[in-house]
């Protein structure tokens, strides 16, 4: 025995379906699905740069969104800045190839504190601004007191500065310079806060490395790394800290 059904008759049930899925929120779009621009529709992986203005948008919506004025600036093809005001407050934050560069500060009143990451500094943009300013007044007002190492002297404070550096900051070449750090602690003033600072390079063979480089700003070398991840960050099974740069002739120590 044949069924025959008569043509049209599962339209009313096709249709129902068909405006049951219009209904359902879409899935966000895929690296695949997402289009170019200048591309004419065409499908493109992001690349590095938009990597780094995704995140660096997503700043920007949350500094305005808590009352900020947020500027995007590119200095090079693969970074992405943002500067972020209000009133006397001024947060930076930058991102290269999609990960955060370990630079980003809060200053207020003269008074510059160092944002661990993006979150660090989005919580700092949703501190009431009479709070902040408060507080960064009170701690601008102590006298600051200078830190160096102890073998330095003042009469040659460049050369005494540096005698704990295995390397030449002009001269020697950047395979050496990289085999001379992995692994090892560096020390350095910050020229904006006149403090000294110190990171751990990461402790895996530089070919290994993805973020460990040398490039020339103003006619001076700068060493890009990645840190040792702190103690509770080995913890949660973090591989590799945050992102840092130095200048080669301002590092005082290499431990």
């Amino acid at each position: 025995m044949v069924n025959t059904v008569s043509k049209g008759a599962n339209r009313a049930a096709a249709k129902a379906r068909r405006d049951k899925a219009a209904q359902r929120t879409p899935l966000p779009r895929t690296a695949k699905q997402m289009t170019d621009p200048e591309g004419a529709g065409k499908p493109f992986t992001p690349t590095a740069d938009s990597k780094s203005k995704v995140k660096a948008d997503d700043f920007i919506a949350a500094a305005t969104e808590s009352g900020w004025t947020a500027v995007l600036s590119t200095p090079s093809p693969l970074v992405v800045h943002v500067k972020a005001t209000r009133g006397p407050e001024t947060i930076t934050i930058g991102w290269l190839s999609g990960v955060f560069i370990d630079n980003a500060e809060h200053t207020c009143e003269g008074h510059t504190v160092k944002m661990r990451n993006a979150m660090a500094a989005k919580r700092q943009m949703t501190v009431p601004a009479q709070e902040a300013i408060a507080a960064a007044s009170k701690v601008s007002s102590k006298p600051k007191r200078k830190i160096r190492l102890d073998d330095e002297d003042d009469t040659e404070p460049h050369e005494a500065a540096r005698k704990h550096v295995p390397f030449d900051a002009e001269s020697t070449p950047d395979e050496e310079v990289f085999a001379a750090v992995v692994g090892r602690t560096l020390i350095w003033k910050n020229r904006t806060t006149g403090l000294e600072e110190q990171a751990t390079v990461l402790n895996v063979a530089p070919e290994n490395q993805r973020h460990l480089e040398i490039v020339i700003k103003h006619n001076r070398r700068i060493l890009n790394f990645t840190c040792e991840p702190e103690s509770d960050e080995k913890l949660q099974g973090i591989t590799s800290g945050s992102f840092r740069s130095v200048y080669l002739d301002a590092i005082r120590a290499v431990v």
